[in-house]
């Protein structure tokens, strides 16, 4: 994660648009890992009767866990990375907003002064 403050407007904006263009690609990603999770490993050895044929479905229920943990991760690692996303979002919406906030302020000064130093004045008169 980055310190969305450090950030200059337009780099603001290149990152979110790239984590944004990424997250179509992750999403499928972790769906298509989800969904194979229950295919991945063969099927236990219940019909083997064997010291080896336990410890292999021992070992295979642990492979198991370990994928449903894996695929779990990486939906969380999903979750946050568009929590971020929505996060930078809104950084960049503010710093946008601040900008024309500061453009209409300078703006505005500039008429106030150009009809400071206009020869018509403030009353429309001249001099």
């Amino acid at each position: 994660m980055f310190d969305l403050r450090s950030l200059d407007l337009q780099t603001l904006a290149d990152r979110a648009g790239a984590a944004a263009a990424r997250l179509p690609g992750l999403r499928a990603l972790v769906a298509e890992a989800v969904a194979a999770e229950p295919s991945l490993l063969p099927g236990g050895a219940d019909e083997w009767r064997s010291g080896a044929a336990e410890r292999y479905r021992e070992r295979l229920a642990e492979l198991r866990a370990e994928v449903r943990r894996s695929c779990g991760e990486l939906e969380a690692a999903l979750f946050a990375a568009e929590r971020e996303l929505d996060v930078a979002d809104a950084a960049l919406e503010d710093e946008r907003a601040a900008v024309r906030a500061a453009e209409l302020a300078g703006d505005a000064a500039a008429d106030a002064r150009f009809a400071g130093d206009s020869p018509v004045g403030r009353h429309g008169r001249l001099g």
